[in-house]
């Protein structure tokens, strides 16, 4: 069996004379191995070392291999990339390290087994190192995870041998220390390290015990090897200068995350002995995480603000979403009860359930404000002065998309705003959102009143802006795949922390982890382009609402209903978050993302700019792709200079009460990724970013290929989390023993909820749909797309419908077309 290497050198702290004179020298001189590919991942921070190792880099290979090669060194031959970090910097190699991988599996082979060769800048490879650890993956029948070879530790001028015994290859040994496994020599089956989850780029230092870990986790899930080289192969040079690994706060931190990471399930000997060593290595002290602190900052109250009228417009074809917003507005009104009278609740439908929602609000619309549905019927009957009758069809109106109905609802609400008078706003919704917010508090996860619409009333006297936008509290608004590889982290480790208690002992929230994370963007979402640090991560589950007192037993009966919860899509782990500092501040930063939140303090923008997406052929029909709310605030921002503002009005999102789950289809996985690829190029051309079409479509393209290949990465971590889960909640633990207050039938609910998780979402079942979703991206023109909607967009019309007062007098149809 042939196998395919790709050797991944991580170079930092202008190291690069150590890797010109030592490490990649090493790779060169390798006998009896050609390296597929060999990638440089260069971790400084300046742009002139960056230019320096890639000049530097390639005079070595030239010269290297000129005897060889007298007329020029082939392309193929230890074909070398110098590459930037793409992710976490600074943090001894782990980001440098996964960015190398991203790039191999990129564009890896397909006949043959693709391994990581990793290697560190300051340290050597022997000659034999690469042929001697194909010929012993080549050797077996079985799957081989890695290959780990014993080496001379080189300090002080000193070799000394470090042997690697296959019997210390445990998860008892990491967990007390490093039996030997370093970065310089993994070699690693490359679907392994991603099932491994990569490096974990939080972490500064312990990074090498904390990846074997996983991978000895993924060997023994799969049934597959981990081999070891007895003999010598690679020399490690252990500097006393300074060194990341070797910096004390570093250090510090690194052992922090590790035990945050893995104390709960070592055993008292073992975190007693992992301790000791620490202690007498590093002079580390293990102290527990203080326990989460109340905001010191309180929630600004808003109950002294005038009522202001407010038309609140949302699209819905789900009477139970309607019903419980419509709940949640009411409990407001009452905690704000000047607003009572003053709100206009409008609910345009699709004509599915189209009469269940009428019921709803017949039946549960309280005192204090009124509704109105607006029917098939009258979008019909009203067509002739939509703005926009010559953009969307009127045989659509039953089958409207996402952007078609923003758009309708827009112009509904705005002529019910010009009627309600010149003080009145209008605050857009997704039919999912309710009047409360997720907050930590006095060290618990609990459900928040604030004073929404006080908050708006103030906004809506003192802001300059045209929009203001807000995220939600609680679930993220993405589609549900974007965020299953954090939660399934979150579930497994929080699985080990139930199995390391007593049932009948109180449980003990920890909160810290979460506290840390969410003050910074991206903690929930996989696909991120902006951070890596959070991937691996685990942020613990968390009981919303009083938790004092409660024991475990009782925990875990709620820990096991949220699990099931994943079935249905519900994110059940990493919430955002309402806090205090941005619920105080009224100003904000500008912003173009136009989600489910959108108060609008210039009505005319509600018909100025219609939603548009760009149109994918699904079916043997064009229908509209996602993002068309972020697509017309790109343009009202950066064309019509809008001016739109991000201010905290955090409603919470509440996927667990949300409509039955969404289709998983190759078309549907396409209209996602379209949506938010292009978006991201909308706004790059609107900044005058591309010259040719080409550019555009080259940039869109790009995109595209890089999310598949984070969805495909992330998903096969993913797909491993839910094995380690399943064959953790069938392992032998206080939940399966008679007298532990969890019924047989509780587990077994869980049990089908993750099996239909797997069904649904892994076991390869959405990397199967990729070829199908490149297929309809590949007939999708991005240039097309951006001239369609430019146009119209940017079309002058002979009057804009915002400019008519007078409500008797309506546009002619002819102002309307094009």
């Amino acid at each position: 069996m042939s196998v395919c290497v790709a050797v991944i050198i991580a170079t930092s702290m202008r190291r690069t004379d150590l890797l010109i004179e030592r490490s990649l020298p090493s790779v060169y001189a390798q006998v009896n191995a050609s390296p597929w590919r060999i990638y440089v991942v260069d971790d400084n921070a300046c742009e002139e070392e960056y230019l320096a190792i890639r000049r530097r880099v390639k005079q070595l290979r030239e010269t290297f291999f000129a005897q060889k090669f007298p007329d020029g060194v082939p392309d193929h031959w230890f074909k070398t990339e110098v590459i930037r970090n793409t992710r976490t910097q600074g943090r001894s190699g782990s980001g440098a390290w996964n960015s190398g991988a991203h790039a191999a599996w990129k564009h890896r082979p397909a006949d043959a087994p693709l391994y990581f060769a990793i290697l560190d800048d300051d340290d050597e490879w022997y000659p034999q190192y690469l042929a001697r650890c194909c010929r012993r993956v080549a050797a077996t029948n079985a799957g081989v995870a890695a290959v780990v070879s014993a080496f001379h530790r080189h300090e002080s001028g000193v070799d000394s041998v470090v042997r690697i015994s296959a019997k210390n290859l445990t998860l008892e040994k990491f967990f007390i220390g490093n039996p030997g496994w370093q970065g310089s020599n993994t070699f690693v089956h490359a679907e392994t390290f991603w099932r491994a989850g990569g490096y974990d780029e939080s972490m500064p230092s312990t990074q090498d015990r904390d990846f074997a870990i996983r991978v000895l986790e993924v060997s023994r899930s799969r049934g597959q090897d981990i081999l070891v080289n007895d003999e010598a192969l690679l020399r490690h040079h252990a500097h006393q200068n300074e060194r990341v690994t070797l910096c004390r706060e570093g250090k510090r931190r690194g052992l922090d995350l590790f035990y945050e990471k893995y104390a709960p399930r070592m055993n008292a000997k073992t975190r007693q002995a992992s301790l000791e060593r620490a202690e007498r290595l590093f002079g580390y002290r293990r102290q527990s995480f203080p326990a989460a602190r109340q905001e010191v900052e309180c929630y600004q109250s808003y109950e002294d603000e005038p009522p202001i009228r407010l038309v609140i417009g949302v699209t819905s074809s789900c009477a139970r979403n309607v019903k419980n917003q419509i709940a949640s507005l009411a409990r407001q009104i009452r905690r704000e009860p000047k607003f009572a009278g003053m709100c206009r609740y409008v609910v345009l439908t699709n004509g599915r359930c189209e009469e269940e929602v009428k019921t709803c609000l017949q039946e549960f619309a309280p005192q204090g404000f009124t509704a109105r549905v607006v029917g098939l019927a009258e979008q019909r009957a009203s067509f002739s002065r939509f703005p926009y009758r010559d953009v969307f069809e009127l045989g659509s109106v039953s089958r409207k998309s996402i952007a078609f109905s923003r758009t309708l609802l827009h112009f509904f609400c705005w002529e019910e705003a010009k009627k309600q008078g010149a003080d009145c706003r209008v605050l857009i919704l997704d039919d999912d959102l309710q009047f409360e917010s997720l907050a930590i508090e006095s060290g618990a996860l609990k459900r928040k009143n604030l004073n929404f619409l006080g908050k708006i009333g103030r906004l809506s006297r003192n802001s300059a802006a045209d929009i203001i936008v807000s995220p939600y509290s609680d679930a993220p608004a993405l589609p549900f795949y974007s965020s299953l590889r954090t939660q399934l982290l979150d579930i497994y480790h929080t699985l080990y922390h139930f199995a390391r208690q007593s049932p009948e002992n109180t449980f003990s929230f920890d909160l810290c982890t979460l506290k840390e994370i969410s003050g910074k963007g991206d903690y929930y979402y996989d696909l991120s382009s902006a951070r890596y640090d959070h991937l691996e991560r685990a942020a613990a589950w968390q009981l919303v609402g009083p938790s004092k007192g409660q024991c475990v037993s009782d925990c875990f009966r709620a820990f096991l209903r949220d699990i099931q919860y994943l079935s249905q899509q519900a994110n059940i782990t990493r919430p955002l978050l309402a806090s205090p500092h941005a619920w105080n501040a009224t100003e904000g930063g500008n912003s173009v993302r136009r989600g489910g939140i959108a108060l609008y303090l210039n009505l005319s923008l509600l018909v100025d700019v219609p939603n548009l997406s760009p149109l994918i052929e699904r079916g043997g029909f064009l229908t509209h792709a996602r993002r068309s709310d972020f697509i017309a605030a790109i343009h009202m921002v950066k064309n019509k200079s809008v001016k739109m503002e991000e201010v905290s009005l955090p409603l919470r999102h509440h996927r667990r009460v949300q409509n039955s789950p969404c289709e998983i289809s190759p078309e549907k996985l396409a209209e996602d990724i379209v949506g938010l690829c292009f978006y991201r190029v909308f706004a790059e051309y609107c900044d005058g970013r591309f010259s040719t079409g080409s550019g555009l479509r080259k940039r869109f393209a790009g995109l595209v290929n890089e999310y598949l290949d984070r969805i495909a990465i992330n998903h096969l971590r993913a797909d491993q989390l839910v094995q380690q889960i399943s064959e953790l909640l069938a392992g032998d633990h206080w939940w399966r023993s008679q007298g532990s207050g969890i019924h047989a039938v509780d587990l077994e609910a869980t049990e089908a909820a993750i099996d239909s998780l797997r069904d649904t979402h892994l076991n390869n079942n959405v990397i199967r749909q990729m070829h199908g979703v490149k297929q309809i991206i590949e007939r999708f023109d991005v240039v097309a797309e951006v001239d369609r909607l430019l146009r119209f967009f940017t079309r002058d019309r002979p009057c804009r419908v915002s400019e008519v007062h007078d409500f008797g007098e309506f546009l002619p149809a002819s102002v309307c077309t094009s």
